[in-house]
């Protein structure tokens, strides 16, 4: 996630250089057919690329705004995955009845759970068991890392280690509950991985753009020849960014600057529910932003 104010230019130039390229040479070629091959009519009428930014203007606002919902629906959930851990771990303070090693063990098979779910959503399985290692037992991660989900698996231990406590219906309904929430915002997050935006809400933005681009310097090569470039760079850049920020906005677990910060609020769980386990002293720090940006 990016917490500073200022964008790294150098980041965007880097990651948009060939839209840009395309817009220059569009705009250099639109001028030298106007200046070798002058036409006595306008080829495109400036008021017609009009319309079409309008246009074009709109659809990219629909596009954020479906990208920003799912960024910050993406936020959502894992902010109630941290609400629930913290219930879960004072349910399991105050309602059940377990020794101060077996409340400790499901407070770590918690912190586990969080990691878990984030390594699934980044790809990162492949440290599945190195980040894991700490907080479960040997013979549980080895059954863990074989699974095809981890975060489920974990949760069905932990439900196995609730029943385990032999608790009152009613606090072992309430202990059930909060691991359902934890499950829903499982599934949720899932949701959000695997369910893209519909493609066309995709495809007819950047096709339009496209166009938009080559048509935009054809309407005004006439009036501006060699200054069309320093015209149409920054309007059509700024339609291809806006475009780049959406399509970048509607993945928001792909380990990229611009994600929920997983890493950090991964964190935040560990140190919470360690520190309820009596482990204060050997909290890991709050992770910070590194040049500006929260993993």
């Amino acid at each position: 996630m990016i917490v500073k104010h200022n964008l790294n230019w150098r980041l965007i130039l880097r990651q948009n250089w060939r839209a840009l390229v395309f817009i220059v040479v569009v705009g250099l070629a639109s001028t030298v057919l106007e200046l070798q091959w002058p036409q006595e009519k306008e080829l495109l009428p400036p008021t017609a690329v009009g319309a079409l930014s309008a246009a074009l203007a709109i659809f990219l606002a629909f596009r954020n705004s479906a990208g920003y919902d799912r960024w910050w629906e993406a936020r959502k959930q894992w902010g109630s995955l941290i609400n629930s851990t913290r219930s879960f771990a004072r349910q399991l303070a105050t309602l059940g009845a377990a020794k101060p090693e077996v409340q400790r063990a499901m407070l770590y098979r918690q912190i586990a759970f969080a990691h878990a779910l984030r390594l699934q959503l980044r790809g990162q399985q492949k440290e599945l068991k190195e980040t894991l290692a700490p907080f479960v037992e040997a013979s549980e991660l080895e059954r863990i890392a074989g699974s095809t989900n981890a975060a489920m698996w974990l949760l069905q231990n932990q439900g196995a280690a609730v029943k385990a406590l032999e608790l009152e219906p009613i606090r072992h309904a309430r202990l059930d509950e909060t691991l359902s929430a934890l499950t829903d915002v499982q599934g949720a997050c899932e949701r959000l991985k695997t369910t893209p935006v519909p493609r066309q809400y995709e495809y007819f933005p950047r096709l339009f753009l496209y166009v938009y681009a080559v048509l935009l310097p054809l309407a005004l090569a006439a009036h501006l020849e060699w200054f069309t470039v320093c015209v149409t760079v920054p309007v059509s850049f700024l339609f291809m960014a806006l475009e780049r920020v959406g399509e970048v906005m509607e993945t928001p677990f792909e380990n990229r600057v611009t994600d929920v910060p997983l890493s950090a609020m991964c964190r935040t769980i560990e140190r919470n529910l360690r520190e309820l386990a009596g482990d204060t002293e050997k909290l890991p720090p709050p992770l910070e932003p590194i040049d500006g940006y929260l993993w």
